[in-house]
């Protein structure tokens, strides 16, 4: 690193020595001083009162941040309301419950043993076989509920019941979690197709195509 060095003016020689013993020492030098102190001390008092203001300043700014935290929230607009409350009521009407969860698990159960008896015991007669099939479909929507985990109120049942119905529904907890589970963080986007979406084209091309897909749709959809 460069030093340098500041050489003093040589006309001002009284800066330079001390006075000898016995001798004053000259006005201009008194004079000199007192200019350097004053400055000096002026920017003390500056100082100090820059320092006092930011001071007062972050005092303001901590009691304008309590007293916003502290005011109320602004209401929300009436129609942002109204809606807040529909979705409030929906989640409460078709939040899992125990009880109706054990009631509809006991009809499944039914329906499932009984098909299989009809089948049997009627030597696969079509009715019997149609019957199998609907109670196998309502098995598995209760495999899918507890896959999701909403069927009931624990996350730990839910499991459990999945793991017991993967084996009448023939089809693994594990793996189905893993692809339906792809299915829902990538539905609605085209770019991404898989085997479980239920309806693997968009409106566009819904439009853009046959007259018979979008007759077939609607059926589907909405008979």
């Amino acid at each position: 690193m460069a030093l340098s060095f500041a050489v003093l003016p040589s006309h001002r020689p009284e800066l330079l020595r001390a006075p000898a013993e016995g001798h004053q020492a000259p006005a201009a030098s008194s004079q000199h001083a007192a200019q350097l102190v004053v400055p000096a001390a002026a920017a003390v008092a500056v100082g100090v009162t820059v320092r006092r203001q930011r001071a007062v300043q972050r005092l303001r700014g901590r009691h304008v941040s309590r007293a916003v935290a502290a005011a109320p929230a602004a209401p929300a607009p009436p129609e942002l309301s109204e809606e807040r409350r529909k979705i409030q009521a929906l989640l409460k009407k078709w939040r899992a419950d125990d009880g109706e969860a054990w009631q509809s698990l006991a009809l499944t159960a039914f329906l499932y043993v009984f098909s299989v008896a009809a089948v049997h015991l009627s030597a696969g007669s079509w009715p019997a076989i149609v019957l199998l099939a609907f109670s196998l479909v309502r098995s598995f929507i209760v495999f899918h509920d507890a896959a999701h985990p909403s069927f009931f109120e624990k996350a730990e049942d839910n499991k459990l019941l999945g793991q017991v119905l993967q084996f009448f529904v023939n089809y693994s907890m594990d793996e189905w979690n893993q692809i339906h589970n792809s299915h829902h963080n990538h539905f609605g986007d085209n770019t991404v197709k898989d085997n479980s979406l239920t309806i693997w084209f968009c409106e566009e091309e819904l439009k853009k195509g046959p007259w018979w897909k979008w007759f077939l749709h609607r059926l589907i959809r909405d008979p």
